[in-house]
């Protein structure tokens, strides 16, 4: 019997061991028997920033890559020449806030992945939701590999708020507080004189100019530009909820409370580091210039919209695509199922977060600690395709809350000056989508 209970014993301490081990290590990749083992890549990086990636191609797949590093703002531009010249790349990684990638596509330049790339499988399963959002007309074209559920982020400066005897943002957020209400009375709190010279010294909030309003309508679920089940795009400007949104960014400025720094132009995004803004909403990359100040920082997603049950947030996705003409795009699915992979695996995070530190000197261990949780906190994340519309034919989104930022005109005055310009690039892209 003792027996028994003993080699009983034994098989269950063997299956839990294999069931942890199962549940840490990162799913399988796919099978692919590769004829042609070199994969080339067009990109704004390296191969020196993906050391892990290439060790583990070649280990996977027994392949290599060769890179074409161009820089990012030419990366459509140079994309279209080698297309055009019949020696596309199988691979092309892009950068969302470039918003070319539904450009490209309507442009046909870029081919489905699902035709390479089992999106179902349990490597890629999670990513589905991702790979959604760019879905076309029954297929996926955006390899999505990895996410920042929070590209931007609220950071705060613990000794304000400690100074001033008030709960932080991220106490509210921990109690299911945390919304646009919120951060409006803490802002209006903590905009200050402190010299008593009669003028603002101390800011509540201050908010950076590149995103503004975006981040405030996406708080609601909705999107500056969506795309339509046909795969047009739409204005979102007029809708409700957008409306509503930007009337309360307006309302932090000298239109209403003024509470918010009237600019967030790079040089004023330098206050927050000197001390002299409570808080601040900035991307979440910004953190590697802020080593002087880490034991003050401390940080929470963007306040959710009061009348949501959901913390949207604006997601960054990490992704790349196949391009039409590419010779050897099982090579690609085959290198792209690498990336994903060192996405999930734990240790290959780890060792990559070392050699962001100690080899490249991008940032420190402090950052990479913030950045991991940052990664890890976003609710419900909403990929931006208002970036598809901007810098395009010279419009620019941001000048539509920049002109609120001085409270002088209305939201529903300043886009109806920029209206007619947006709506030529949406019709633009329209024409192409068949």
């Amino acid at each position: 019997m003792k027996k028994h209970q003993f080699m009983l014993a034994v098989c269950m301490l063997i299956v839990i061991t294999v069931l942890a081990v199962n549940l840490s290590a990162a799913p399988a990749v796919p099978k692919i028997n590769l004829k042609n083992k070199v994969v080339k890549v067009l990109s704004w990086t390296g191969p020196e920033y993906f050391t892990e990636l290439l060790d583990y191609f070649k280990k996977f797949y027994g392949g290599q890559a060769e890179f074409t590093v161009v820089a990012t703002q030419e990366i459509g531009t140079k994309l279209t020449a080698m297309v055009m010249s019949g020696d596309a790349p199988d691979v092309c990684r892009d950068e969302i806030q470039r918003g070319r990638f539904l450009w490209l596509r309507a442009n046909n330049l870029v081919q489905p992945a699902n035709n390479y790339i089992d999106i179902n499988s349990p490597l890629w399963s999670e990513m589905k939701p991702a790979w959604e959002q760019f879905k076309h007309d029954g297929k996926y074209y955006a390899v999505v590999y990895g996410m920042i559920n929070s590209y931007n982020m609220l950071f705060y400066n613990k000794t304000i708020f400690e100074n001033n005897g008030l709960d932080t943002p991220l106490d509210y957020y921990n109690r299911g507080e945390w919304d646009w209400n919120t951060l409006r009375e803490l802002a209006i709190q903590l905009t200050q004189d402190t010299d008593g010279d009669g003028n603002i010294d101390q800011w509540g909030f201050l908010c950076d100019k590149d995103l503004g309003l975006a981040q405030f309508a996406l708080s609601t679920g909705k999107n500056l530009i969506k795309i339509d089940q046909n795969g047009r795009m739409v204005s979102n400007l007029r809708d409700p909820d957008v409306i509503r949104a930007a009337d309360f960014f307006r309302s932090l400025t000298a239109a209403g409370y003024n509470c918010m720094r009237p600019k967030g132009d790079a040089k004023n995004l330098q206050e927050f580091l000197n001390g002299k803004d409570a808080m601040m909403m900035a991307r979440y990359y910004r953190l590697k210039d802020y080593k002087v100040m880490y034991d003050e920082i401390g940080w929470v997603p963007m306040p959710k919209d009061p009348q949501s049950d959901k913390y949207y947030t604006l997601a960054y996705p990490n992704y790349a695509f196949i391009p039409v003409g590419a010779k050897n795009p099982e090579g690609a699915a085959a290198l792209l199922n690498t990336f994903r992979y060192i996405e999930v695996d734990e240790e290959l995070r780890q060792q990559r977060n070392t050699r962001l530190i100690e080899e490249l000197k991008e940032y420190t261990w402090e950052t990479r600690k913030i950045l991991e949780g940052i990664a890890q906190e976003g609710k419900t994340p909403i990929i931006p395709f208002y970036f598809m519309c901007d810098d395009q034919d010279g419009f620019r989104f941001y000048r539509i809350w920049n002109e609120m930022y001085s409270g002088q005109n209305s939201y529903q005055t300043t886009v109806e000056k920029y209206m007619p310009q947006l709506q030529a690039i949406i019709d633009r892209y329209n024409a192409l989508i068949k």
